[in-house]
């Protein structure tokens, strides 16, 4: 069984480790696929730190390698099960929102193709440049800043110049404001826009 700690409960080498399986899987996450080469660089990653197999996340990963490499195949449904698992590696815990929690969508439905997007806050998954073309490949738009056509505002964690709630004030106050004036946009978390884009490359 793999140890469950918490980060600040793993020594400096489990720490380091931890993390760089987290970089390896945003960016595999927001690459939106998982190919042939970047499976095998997983498993030779994970071979060279399989002295760390007994710490989680590492733990969960090599028991699910294990079984994709079973039959000697990997198919289309276990890249979709591996590229899940890799969204919750790097998924972010949850902010304290305090009031502002409300004002987020709760298990959103989001479209992309012709749906306009702006991005705010650090982004755990890759950044927002790799958000930006995960947009531009499922066709849809991006707007650097919150106008009354927005359609989706994506917020990250709290950056060094964002508030609490991962929103700088200005984005915020005119988000709310808009939204107020009758505008469609609609407030999300950066975990749930990198689930649909992993289902929007899944659907190919």
């Amino acid at each position: 069984m793999g140890r469950r700690r918490t980060m600040e409960a793993l020594t400096p080498d489990e720490k380091r480790v931890v993390q760089e399986l987290q970089k390896i899987s945003a960016g595999i996450v927001y690459d939106g696929r998982l190919d042939d080469a970047e499976f095998l660089a997983l498993t030779e990653w994970m071979q060279a730190n399989r002295a760390y197999a007994e710490v989680k996340p590492l733990s969960d990963l090599m028991k699910l390698l294990r079984s994709v490499l079973a039959d000697g195949m990997v198919t289309s449904s276990e890249r979709l099960t591996l590229l899940e698992f890799l969204t919750r590696v790097v998924k972010a815990p949850k902010p304290v929102m305090d009031g502002l929690d409300a004002i987020f969508e709760r298990d959103p439905v989001i479209e992309i193709a012709r749906r306009s997007f702006c991005f705010s806050g650090t982004f755990t998954f890759g950044n927002r440049t790799d958000a930006r073309i995960a947009v531009l490949r499922h066709m849809g738009h991006v707007h650097d800043d919150p106008s009354m056509t927005l359609d989706w505002l994506v917020v990250g964690m709290p950056g060094p110049e964002t508030t609490r709630a991962g929103l700088k004030p200005s984005k915020l106050e005119r988000t709310i404001r808009h939204i107020r004036q009758g505008a469609p946009t609609r407030l999300i978390r950066e975990a749930d826009f990198a689930k649909a884009i992993i289902a929007a490359d899944a659907k190919g």
